[in-house]
């Protein structure tokens, strides 16, 4: 079969960063080796509506995929599916954290024939089988659908267990990939933890899950021989278990592996000079923190367990290690008050760093 994977596009970029469309990479993984398969980024090669359907129409697919992971990408998606459905008459599939969360709307759209919830790997490859003739639709789980004018959900998928068992990224189908900032690579998927501004921890069903230092370490190689050897590892909070964590950054010393790399983190993980220097000397050049707020009231309302100064002080620990940090505040909580924000203006201000982020508060579905 001819597969065409969408990464729809907004209405604006904020930012000029560019990042692998690691979801559709992963389901083309799976697929690529017995079906022919194209991949349409829009997002990250700024395509409008008109480009997109026109490239996917080109291709002649026979099933049609797309990506509606970021909710401000939603309705670009559902027009793609739209014209796609009026031109080609063919299935077409949507997944993706906000697919997931808003299964029930999607699966009564009529040009959405399909809805995968949660990850996608398993439950695609197995739709493909279903248009094959090969299983029933009934049959697959993790999938929603319409059903007599109602939205029928089978049984949950669970999360997949072995991340190693999963191929790498299906990079050579992107066009031209030197259009991408940097190398992005999944350790792990998942998080510990349940903010009640993020719907990781709802995506993955409340489960962490890793690969293995050896089969990160692997993906690395390939990647910085075929591609760049400039990394972000796109991890909820990749130092999270710290073991793991050192495994991997002894490795990349022991097999002088030549790379630099940045990755996300809280502040609780960065309060460690010995893991921090560890990180450095694997290559570690940046760290983006999600500090969230200056006020120490609102960081308990948060359910942090740091405050204020912890902030500045960990900053500080990573400078003074050679790393350098973004460090990001969600301003306009509804129990914030004007003297919180200020207070997290002033805390980003005292910073021992040039790159600070606010972002402000949005209630997205799955939070």
């Amino acid at each position: 079969m001819k597969i065409s994977l969408v990464v729809p596009n907004v209405a604006k970029h904020i930012h000029g960063e560019t990042f692998e469309p690691l979801g559709v990479l992963y389901i083309a993984s799976g697929l690529c080796t017995e079906h022919e398969v194209q991949i349409v980024d829009s997002f990250n090669r700024k395509l409008n509506l008109e480009e997109t359907v026109k490239e996917v129409l080109s291709f002649e697919p026979d099933v049609v995929g797309i990506s509606i992971t970021m909710s401000p990408t939603a309705l670009f998606g559902k027009k793609v599916a739209q014209e796609v459905k009026q031109a080609l008459h063919i299935p077409v599939i949507v997944g993706g954290t906000h697919a997931t969360f808003a299964a029930e709307e999607l699966a009564l759209n009529p040009s959405i024939d399909i809805v995968v919830l949660h990850e996608g790997e398993v439950t695609f490859q197995e739709i493909v089988n279903c248009l094959q003739g090969d299983i029933a639709l009934s049959t697959i789980r993790g999938i929603a659908f319409q059903h007599d004018g109602n939205t029928l959900k089978t049984q949950i998928r669970e999360p997949l267990k072995d991340l190693d068992s999963i191929p790498f990224p299906a990079r050579h189908l992107l066009p031209d990939h030197r259009i991408y900032s940097r190398n992005h690579i999944l350790s792990s998927r998942g998080c510990v933890f349940k903010c009640i501004y993020c719907a990781s921890s709802a995506m993955n069903q409340y489960r962490w899950r890793s690969r293995s230092p050896e089969n990160v370490l692997e993906e690395m190689e390939i990647m910085a021989s075929e591609y760049s050897s400039t990394f972000y590892f796109a991890d909820d909070n990749f130092p999270v278990n710290q073991e793991r964590t050192l495994t991997l950054c002894r490795e990349i010393v022991e097999t002088n592996l030549s790379v630099t790399w940045a990755c996300l983190s809280r502040i609780e993980f960065m309060d460690d000079k010995d893991l921090l220097q560890a990180m450095a000397r694997a290559g570690c050049r940046e760290i983006f923190i999600g500090a969230e707020s200056g006020s120490d009231p609102v960081l308990k309302k948060l359910k942090r367990t740091y405050t204020a100064e912890d902030i500045k002080r960990v900053v500080k620990l990573c400078n003074d290690t050679g790393i350098s940090t973004t460090v990001s505040f969600i301003v306009g909580n509804p129990f914030e008050t004007l003297e919180d924000v200020r207070r997290t203006f002033e805390v980003a201000a005292e910073l021992d760093t040039p790159n600070v982020a606010f972002h402000i508060f949005t209630p997205y579905i799955g939070t």
